[in-house]
């Protein structure tokens, strides 16, 4: 084991603590480069329809519409399974961004999960979330 004194001790500190928080840094810029999908949905009576082909495999989608506040982010549950979530932090109304697993704030740094529960304040109401019903071919998200 090498002897050092304090001063190379607390050099060789701060230096390692700055690569693990560069480190961090950049897992979090990776995560939030996740590409995002955007489609336009079909409104007709009271839903917003979106073909399934053009979801394809991705896990999630933002889904624009004149008739919300904010997009809507559509992601895969399960089997013909799906959730939509206005992305509108509960907090100052901020429009949020999807990272792929979470949703974020980029306001006030309150976190999302992608069922639209708060993971991180200072957001402390769960998202608007929208009935999700589908048939052979689309998804309808129910606004009413």
């Amino acid at each position: 084991m090498e002897n050092i004194n304090r001063r190379d001790f607390i050099t060789r500190s701060v230096i390692a603590g700055g690569k693990l928080c560069g480190l961090a840094m950049i897992a979090s810029a990776l995560q939030s480069c996740t590409n995002v999908k955007y489609l336009q949905g079909a409104e007709n009576n009271g839903r917003i329809a979106v073909r399934k082909a053009d979801m394809g495999e991705d896990k999630f989608v933002v889904v624009r519409s004149e008739k919300t506040q904010a997009p809507i982010y559509l992601t895969k549950a399960g089997n013909n399974a799906y959730t939509a979530l206005l992305m509108l932090c509960t907090h100052k109304q901020c429009e949020l961004r999807p990272t792929g697993t979470f949703l974020t704030c980029p306001c006030h740094g309150s976190e999302f999960s992608n069922t639209g529960q708060v993971l991180k304040e200072p957001a402390d109401k769960d998202l608007v979330n929208y009935n999700v019903t589908s048939d052979e071919t689309s998804i309808y998200i129910h606004l009413k």
